[in-house]
């Protein structure tokens, strides 16, 4: 931890972990939405796979519903963002390529055996991992600023760094 700033390179660096410390933060923030929203999919899974309804219609009713909780809490906490038709329609592209993806792992991991339930936990990293990088670099990324832009306004607005 810094505790002194004492020339114009350690304030380089101060500003440099403050931009990694709002990054980590957006990103747990990110798996914590991300965790919600995927106990919500497995248990309307499980629900709808214990009335006995069509796996694909299970899978895919659950998805909607884990989708829609999960876009609503990442546009409003996640990224801070508002809920605007652009987004929505990007998410919407994202929520295909995930869902294909969701698709091909499950009934992949079911031809060699697995459960449905543990075959959905294994699919949920992967997803993860593709709709975070997809999210932070095309659906809520910034127009006008990049980090090293950020980093030159607060130089901007904090001239004694």
């Amino acid at each position: 931890m810094i505790t002194c700033v004492e020339n114009k390179n350690n304030k380089t660096w101060l500003i440099i972990l403050m931009i990694r410390n709002k990054i980590l933060i957006q990103f747990i923030i990110f798996i914590t939405v991300g965790a919600s929203s995927a106990l919500l999919d497995l248990y309307l899974l499980y629900l709808l796979n214990l009335s006995n309804i069509n796996t694909s219609i299970s899978i895919t009713t659950a998805y909607i519903c884990g989708s829609a909780f999960n876009y609503i809490l990442h546009t409003l906490l996640t990224f801070n963002k508002k809920i605007n038709k652009e987004s929505i329609l990007k998410y919407i592209i994202v929520l295909a390529i995930n869902y294909c993806l969701t698709i091909s792992i499950i009934f992949l991991l079911l031809s060699f055996g697995f459960e449905l339930i543990i075959a959905k936990i294994i699919s949920i990293p992967i997803i993860s991992i593709v709709g975070f990088a997809l999210a932070k670099n095309w659906i809520y990324k910034n127009k006008k600023h990049t980090s090293i832009g950020k980093e030159n306004e607060y130089r901007r607005n904090h001239p004694e760094l």
